[in-house]
């Protein structure tokens, strides 16, 4: 167990932020957790709230739990903060996960302005202790990636996140060379997304943004008669799917490394009981399913068949008018995507093979059953959270 008098955690109310924050409490620790207030509540409340959607029961954990308003962004963080000392350890998990470059400037400002305006607050507090939550696709265009290499070139970034990430990296190992007591851990998942048991998740960008567009496609189709769907070149089979003759961008063989939330917080978990020892952790499926699969799998969910692969889809001319318009509409809506369906690394995990003693949960088709069940019953995000109220925690209680 961490000798650390406390874990400070940034990002503490995005996904895997509130996650760690509950693992970390749950594991008897005590927590500062960074959060900004919004217009519509606290940061508090709004962290509170997460972690009851964790466990109807986190409330029990509360007393050990220090909110601190705070932006990463900003160069005076953390002056406030008199609670904090040298006896801490940093877990900095805060970032902006949009990779498109029309965010370029917010996208830095956050991933990397914020690494440094929290490596800056560590050396005001003389805090050693420092884990930084970065990226496999620090990787880019690179064919294989290492946990013992040095940090990649940015010339093979494809997008500012990744640019981001590396160069928050950098800054990172910079800090840890400052003094010989500045230790570090480095962790890179790769694409994360919810619950292996449960499907659950906060966060619905990534594999969720790309899958959201089809259920809509899919939704929209249901509302047309068959004269509708005959007009537009697309049929409706019996059982209810709808056959869509269009291809999108991208190789079906390409492999698409996706994971789950819980694997991650496992390999976090066991770092609480290591010492920190200037290490990086690929967590990650060991045998990544192809982008082919993943398609064919969750679209057959959806109810959509039809749809091909290809590197460089050309509009058929012969299509109905409407179809050539929907592919160019999805092509366009998947350039972001296009270069983690179209090329990706494969990444060494050696120390996460040592680190993690359960092994990462199977990817099958009824995984991703599971994820997309829960997407659209969370309407990606978009439902209303009722809030836990103290009588619904009571008889949580009672029946516990």
């Amino acid at each position: 167990m961490s000798t650390k008098t406390i874990q400070l955690v940034t990002g503490a109310t995005g996904f895997l932020g509130s996650q760690l924050v509950y693992a970390l409490l749950a594991g008897g620790y005590t927590v500062a957790a960074v959060v900004r207030d919004n217009k519509t509540t606290t940061g508090e409340n709004r962290l509170k709230q997460l972690l009851l959607e964790i466990n109807p029961l986190a409330h029990q954990y509360f007393w050990n739990l220090l909110c601190l308003n705070g932006d990463i962004t900003s160069s005076n963080l953390g002056s406030e903060w008199y609670q904090i000392g040298a006896d801490t350890r940093i877990w900095h998990v805060a970032g902006d996960t949009r990779f498109s470059p029309v965010h370029r400037e917010a996208i830095m400002k956050t991933n990397l302005g914020g690494t440094q305006n929290v490596l800056n607050f560590a050396r005001q507090r003389k805090i050693r202790d420092f884990c930084y939550i970065s990226t496999t696709y620090v990787a880019g265009s690179l064919n294989h990636l290492s946990e013992a290499a040095p940090v990649p070139s940015i010339n093979h970034c494809r997008n500012p996140y990744e640019e981001s990430k590396l160069l928050a990296e950098t800054e990172v190992l910079g800090w840890s060379e400052e003094h010989t007591d500045n230790l570090y851990t480095i962790v890179r998942p790769a694409i994360v997304a919810g619950d292996s048991k449960t499907g659950f998740t906060s966060l619905f960008t990534g594999y969720y943004g790309y899958m959201e567009a089809w259920y809509h496609i899919k939704q929209g189709f249901a509302k047309l008669d068959e004269a509708g769907l005959a007009k537009r070149g697309i049929e409706r089979r019996e059982n209810g799917n709808i056959v869509l003759p269009i291809a999108v961008p991208g190789r079906a063989d390409s492999p698409l490394s996706i994971t789950t939330i819980d694997f991650v917080i496992q390999g976090l978990q066991a770092l609480f009981e290591l010492p920190t020892r200037n290490e990086v952790y690929h967590l990650c499926p060991p045998q990544p399913k192809t982008f082919g699969w993943w398609l064919e799998q969750s679209l057959a969910i959806l109810g959509i068949e039809g749809v091909s692969i290809e590197e460089a889809p050309a509009i058929n001319p012969n299509q109905p008018r409407y179809l050539q318009q929907l592919q160019h509409v999805i092509e366009t809506g998947c350039l972001a995507y296009t270069p983690y369906i179209s090329h990706e690394a494969t990444f060494g995990h050696y120390n996460a093979d040592e680190l993690c003693t359960e092994p990462h949960p199977t990817i099958d088709a009824e995984f991703v059953h599971r994820l997309l069940t829960y997407a659209i019953n969370d309407n990606f995000g978009k439902r209303i959270v009722t809030p836990v109220t103290e009588t619904e925690r009571s008889e949580v209680l009672l029946v516990a």
